[in-house]
């Protein structure tokens, strides 16, 4: 009778045990992996950053009027992070900031070397046009650099920089890098959606774009996301520069699909 009860106990152990299985299964196919859960409370980053700033008006020559003016406002962790992981972020975020690639360099060095260059190239044309037309406002320059780091969700931490210039042309631009903040590598498009998405993503995209655009003028089978995105807890923004959907005049355009709208989402 003892080992009847026994062999019962355990065959509905078995069961119980295949139950939870399967269960644990359906929830690992959902939108988001167990492993997907913040790491960090919010203030707990908020604490960990620290804002590097540089200002400088450099003149065209001694008693010029003219100027180029430079102004950075850049937000960078410095704690707070698995081993290792600040560096590869930081790193990671001035590629961003600045467009070029920025390994294992001192910042102040990098920055300085940064301005000399474009002092130096922004100088030289001045001056040789200046020699024949004399000095010109439009000879004036600016960049500006703002980039400030989102709050962490899911394991993903984005980072979104805006940046402008204007002289002999006008720039205007918002990116992003998102980070897997166990690692500090960037997390990709191809990271998150499982394979076959793009023909579902455009559309959620179509539907979900301001009220202020046009979605007659924009083509689906052509409409691609935007490279430049970043998470929040609201959900997916992409970001497209001036012109590229809509006209000039309705300048950086921000798509935020939420959450609810995904059911292919998942971070690996």
């Amino acid at each position: 009778m003892v080992d009847f009860m026994r062999m019962k106990f355990k065959s509905l152990l078995c069961v119980a045990v295949c139950v939870l299985a399967s269960a644990c299964a359906s929830n690992n196919d959902s939108a988001w992996s167990k492993d997907s859960e913040k790491p960090y409370e919010d203030r707990q980053i908020e604490k960990s950053l620290e804002r590097y700033t540089y200002k400088e008006d450099v003149q065209l020559t001694p008693g010029s009027e003219i100027y180029y003016h430079f102004e950075y406002d850049i937000e960078l962790p410095v704690k707070d992070f698995p081993e290792g992981v600040i560096e590869t972020i930081q790193q990671n975020i001035l590629s961003l900031a600045f467009q070029k690639t920025v390994r294992n360099v001192d910042l102040n060095t990098f920055v300085t070397n940064h301005v000399d260059k474009l002092v130096r190239d922004w100088k030289r044309e001045c001056l040789i046009e200046s020699r024949e037309y004399g000095e010109s406002p439009m000879m004036e320059s600016r960049e500006v650099i703002r980039g400030r780091m989102l709050d962490p969700y899911c394991g993903i931490v984005s980072y979104v920089c805006d940046s402008y210039g204007h002289g002999r042309s006008f720039n205007s631009y918002r990116r992003s890098v998102n980070m897997d903040v166990k690692t500090g590598r960037i997390v990709k498009e191809s990271n998150l959606f499982r394979t076959g998405y793009k023909p579902i993503l455009r559309e959620l995209l179509v539907e979900y774009l301001p009220e202020n655009v046009d979605k007659g003028s924009i083509d689906l089978r052509t409409f691609q996301p935007s490279e430049d995105f970043y998470l929040t807890e609201e959900g997916i923004t992409y970001l497209y520069p001036q012109g590229e959907i809509g006209c000039m005049a309705d300048g950086i355009i921000e798509v935020t699909i939420p959450w609810s709208a995904f059911s292919i989402v998942r971070v690996k």
